[in-house]
């Protein structure tokens, strides 16, 4: 019989509505990795390498752009605006909204006709090629469009949960790049098409999204509570959470670009193939990370303005379980089995990215099983703690490049990269813990990471001295999976955040389940 919801202790329906909700996007996060996959092969296949590395070029720099455009006002309007809704003060909250869409189309139109403007110079000095200049200029319209989805994304998450931003952000976006890629392939093979089927792409998803957002509004019956004149821009609020966060952003731009540049600078393209070709692949680990953390500040700022602080430490320890758990498959599969997998995606030219992968893995890995603790700063507006590591973990970050690449190559790149990290997650963890705002350690985690640590490891040791052949490999990673997840069960309380699975787990799992 599943639990009644009447006898579940209040600190942990906030918990479980919030897991549920965050397994829902890890589906569509599995989605969307697929179609994005599928859409990168084709992408590959269809353009020369010179037309590929263009377009790659023009996209990393789009990216970039649209996060310093941002401002990093997602981060802010997560954490007030539910804020704003609990009070019910309608005025900061339609002010908040209306302060997010005026900046980034303010500071996003700046941005793109400064482009234009010094064209000139970025054909001069820091590009080699005419056709990545041309493919930027087409795809510069990008940025503001993708700071304004992300923007909406975390709107949607604040007003209509999960469902929303599943079908936005995993489902309709991927399939509209599919779809550009797939018309570009009927009827040309042009890269500068292709820009622009990639830009089309983007203004239908935004059409739609503003479309979804405001359907959301009127449901949840918040339309009607909006005036213009009544409107109060929380400015002070919003930016003075939101700008200096950007550091968060710095630190991620020194992890992946700064690398890539010093790279190719210090040691050549070769390198620079090296590095990346297995970066994405380590990011997988980060698929269940940036799934269950959409929901998870909306959820956390909820308990913050009840003064729930209980809830808030169930809620954070609770998510490092799951986190830890669900990203072990990934884990094991780019660490304790780095080179089959490099191998069987790459090729044997590329066999000697599989310590650098293994190396990248161990980094992202460790950033998922601390859990959210700088989201949790930032609920706790301990922002001039998270400025302050983030810049001492970027400068950190540049400093260790420019010392290990030289000597090391591609593999003292992934060596800082794996650093800096776990640096930067320590020290905010002591943050955290320190300042009370979480238990300092959860027995569920502690025994959960226990199992994991032990069959990573064995994992690991077994391909090291075995070398097993392929599909043995799989094999030993299939069933250190299966272990692994049957003595977590009970950790994650499945039965308790999912009770209409129980009619479909089988008797020795059931007993698993309610061991204690």
């Amino acid at each position: 019989m599943p639990r009644s919801t009447e006898s579940t202790p209040a600190p942990l329906k906030s918990t479980r509505k919030h897991v549920r909700g965050s397994s829902l996007l890890l589906l569509g996060r599995g989605l969307s990795v697929v179609i994005n996959f599928v859409v990168q092969v084709l992408i590959v296949r269809m353009l020369t390498v010179g037309d590929f590395g263009a377009f790659a070029y023009a996209l990393a720099t789009v990216a970039l752009l649209s996060t310093l455009i941002e401002l990093g006002l997602g981060k802010g309007l997560s954490r007030y605006l539910p804020i704003y809704q609990e009070q019910k003060d309608y005025r900061l909250l339609f002010g908040g909204i209306l302060l997010g869409f005026g900046s980034i189309a303010l500071f996003g139109a700046a941005v793109v006709v400064s482009l234009f403007a010094l064209q000139g110079f970025i054909r001069a000095e820091l590009v080699s090629s005419p056709l990545s200049l041309a493919v930027l200029l087409i795809l510069v319209v990008l940025a503001p469009l993708q700071a304004l989805e992300s923007v909406i994304e975390k709107m949607l998450a604040v007003f209509a949960g999960a469902r929303a931003v599943f079908f936005r952000r995993h489902l309709l976006g991927p399939l509209l790049k599919l779809a550009a890629v797939c018309a570009v392939m009927l009827f040309s093979n042009n890269v500068q098409v292709l820009a622009f089927a990639y830009l089309g792409a983007g203004i239908v998803g935004l059409m739609i999204s503003l479309v979804v957002l405001l359907q959301v509004l009127r449901s949840r019956g918040l339309a009607e509570h909006f005036a213009w004149g009544q409107c109060q821009l929380p400015i002070r609020d919003v930016y003075g959470f939101s700008l200096p966060l950007l550091s968060s952003d710095l630190v991620f731009m020194s992890r992946a670009a700064v690398v890539v540049f010093l790279l190719e600078f210090f040691v050549g393209s070769a390198a620079v193939a090296a590095f990346r070709a297995v970066f994405p692949v380590a990011r997988l680990n980060m698929i269940v990370f940036d799934s269950f953390k959409t929901l998870y500040v909306p959820t956390a700022a909820r308990l913050f303005a009840r003064d729930d602080h209980r809830s808030i430490s169930d809620l954070y320890w609770q998510n490092a379980t799951w986190l830890a758990v669900l990203t072990f498959p990934l884990f094991i599969a780019t660490f304790s089995l780095a080179y089959p997998t490099t191998t069987l995606l790459f090729g044997d030219r590329y066999a000697g990215s599989a310590s650098i992968l293994a190396i990248l893995s161990l980094g992202c890995y460790a950033h998922v099983v601390f859990g959210f603790n700088t989201l949790t700063l930032r609920v706790y507006n301990r922002v001039r703690s998270i400025v302050i590591i983030d810049v001492a973990a970027a400068t950190l970050a540049i400093a260790a490049n420019c010392i290990l690449i030289p000597r090391y190559g591609a593999v003292g790149g992934a060596w800082a990269t794996c650093g800096t990290l776990l640096l930067q997650n320590l020290l905010h963890q002591v943050v955290l813990v320190r300042g009370g705002h979480v238990a300092a350690m959860d027995a569920r985690f502690a025994q959960s990471a226990a199992t994991l640590v032990s069959g990573a490891l064995l994992l690991l040791l077994a391909q090291s001295l075995l070398r097993p052949s392929m599909p043995v490999a799989i094999g030993l990673g299939i069933s250190t999976v299966a272990i692994v997840s049957w003595l977590n069960l009970r950790h994650l309380d499945v039965e308790s955040t999912f009770p209409e699975l129980q009619r479909f787990l089988r008797v020795p799992y059931r007993l698993r389940l309610r061991q204690s």
